[in-house]
């Protein structure tokens, strides 16, 4: 079975701001690369190729910066209008992912965990 990973990248980033005024906290550089390329870069390293993004009104600038999808990824981005937490954004996110294992990654975290070996 595949698994599929989703990416939460929601949140307001009330502890960056003003950084945060217009655009999302994953947006913001951390030695030249958006926060969100790290996460990114471990789900990919990890195999998987379906993912699903979670963001609110700066959904947007997200799909402008990551695009489309790599070469034999697919990539959806599902906006959460109104936060309501964490298992709300998960429940919006559940029709691209249903009958699959999944990854649930926050997009704001940096690790040097590699998960190749547990997905």
């Amino acid at each position: 079975m595949k698994t599929k990973a989703i990416l939460v990248a929601g949140g307001k980033g009330s502890r960056l701001y003003p950084f945060t005024r217009y655009t999302q906290k994953t947006l913001l550089p951390l030695y030249n690369r958006p926060v969100i390329d790290y996460a990114l870069g471990t789900i990919r390293r990890g195999g998987i190729r379906r993912i699903t993004i979670i963001s609110n009104e700066h959904i947007g600038h997200i799909a402008k910066h990551i695009g489309q999808s790599l070469e034999d990824e697919q990539i959806h981005y599902v906006l959460e209008e109104e936060p309501q937490g964490v298992a709300h954004a998960l429940q919006l996110a559940r029709p691209h992912n249903d009958d699959c294992r999944l990854m649930i990654y926050f997009s704001d975290n940096i690790t040097t965990v590699e998960f190749d070996n547990l997905v």
